[in-house]
């Protein structure tokens, strides 16, 4: 059976399950869901088999509070911060030194340190490679957020220029008299 991975798409996942578990073509997983026990269960297992190595034999470790917590808001794709950049990084570097930092996400220390100092702001690939270092998704920070809605929005206004002119209307401040 192939190894599951984060960049798998949810859909290849359920073509995998369905074709390795024909059974579960037809659950009504809406109800399975509904009962919290079972729920609480399958979630657990999802929890504990996402942190464990691949390969490992043997009893899933148990999450503790935090990890679990964490790995939920990213399941349910609500693993977000609301914070500037430089907050965001420092809150994730914890007590981690510059040097244990630049080793982890892989850049130069004093790239860490003008991350860290504010004075460097993140291109799109450093933020993705400073999430997918801290396991998480580049949309946790608003800045990759803020990226991708004003290109897709930039995408649609060059596909529909009609929309342009009303945006333009709306947004353009009236001559005053």
């Amino acid at each position: 059976m192939t190894e599951f991975n984060e960049k798998m798409p949810w859909s290849k996942r359920m073509e995998m399950i369905n074709e390795h578990f024909p059974s579960t073509v037809h659950l009504e997983w809406t109800r399975a869901f509904n009962d919290v026990e079972l729920f609480g269960r399958i979630l657990r297992d999802i929890l504990k088999v996402d942190q464990t190595p691949a390969g490992r034999s043997g009893p899933r470790p148990v999450l503790d509070r935090k990890t679990a917590t964490e790995r939920f808001r990213q399941f349910q794709r609500t693993d977000f911060s609301m914070m500037p950049f430089q907050e965001t990084f420092e809150m994730l570097a914890g007590d981690r030194s510059i040097r244990a930092l630049a080793v982890k996400i892989g850049i130069d220390r004093n790239m860490v340190q003008k991350l860290l100092a504010g004075t460097r702001d993140p291109d799109i690939d450093l933020i993705k490679l400073i999430a997918k270092s801290f396991k998480k998704d580049p949309s946790f920070f608003a800045e990759y957020r803020a990226a991708y809605v004003l290109g897709a929005l930039e995408m649609r206004m060059m596909n529909s220029p009609e929309t342009t002119i009303d945006l333009y209307k709306k947004f353009k401040p009236r001559p005053t008299v």
